[in-house]
């Protein structure tokens, strides 16, 4: 295999994470090779990247550099080869701005699965006449902890919302979730118990302040389908 990642703390992060979770399975990586965003052609990292002939072509990024580096890369390169992209490129239109149905790429992403992900996408596609991206629901539960963890504080700080996080998210209280927030913000000043049910996941924690269990989904492009993806499967990881 081979990575080819953006240089930043993302692309760095997740190519080293895939290397050594490659490496741990036997796998070898033959080269791992950084690029700079949006450059006008990114053929020569290709060539580097693929000098080895690798069976993998890992590519951490996002749209705006991935365009140009599909296109470079269907241009000169096997389409036969399987090529794997993290959440950053699990954009819809790729495949028609890069001009190639991408059918030998499959992807990673984090999945909303919460038992409140219906409401929220409802009212996400109210709002904004479309369904919710990649880390949408992911960054809305985010934001809903806080805001309930802020409240049970009693302080702007912090600590008083770390302190609180899994008072107003884990199990024991009453289940409130995207549907009802501003409710649940009422409940929890008048000193209600409340158990935050989100829409990417039933957001509790573990002892580490990490969630319990997330889902990811592999998907692969399907530009002839209203969404733009196909899911192949799902996992879920527990964390202890």
């Amino acid at each position: 295999a081979a990575t080819m990642f953006v240089n930043n703390d993302y692309g760095q992060a997740l190519s080293e994470s895939f290397v050594g979770a490659f490496e741990n399975n036997d796998g070898t990586v033959q080269n791992q090779v950084s690029f700079e965003k949006e450059q006008p052609s990114y053929t020569s990292r290709l060539e580097t990247a693929l000098g080895d002939d690798p069976d993998l072509l890992v590519v951490i990024g996002y749209p705006a550099s991935g365009v140009q580096i599909f296109r470079d890369y269907y241009a000169d390169f096997s389409s036969d080869r399987d090529i794997m992209v993290t959440d950053g490129l699990k954009e819809a239109s790729l495949p028609g701005d890069v001009g190639n149905d991408m059918a030998n790429v499959l992807g990673t992403a984090p999945l909303a699965s919460g038992p409140q992900n219906d409401a929220f996408t409802q009212m996400y596609q109210d709002e904004y006449d479309r369904e919710p991206g990649v880390f949408n629901a992911q960054a809305y539960d985010a934001a809903a902890t806080m805001i309930l963890a802020n409240v049970e504080g009693g302080e702007n700080s912090g600590t008083a919302v770390r302190d609180n996080m899994r008072t107003v998210a884990n199990p024991e209280g009453e289940t409130v979730g995207p549907e009802n927030l501003p409710e649940a913000v009422e409940m929890v000043s008048n000193g209600t118990e409340v158990n935050y049910a989100g829409a990417s996941s039933s957001v509790d924690f573990n002892e580490n302040g990490d969630m319990a269990a997330v889902s990811y989904e592999i998907w692969t492009f399907a530009p002839d389908t209203d969404s733009g993806f196909e899911q192949v499967t799902t996992i879920e990881f527990g964390s202890q």
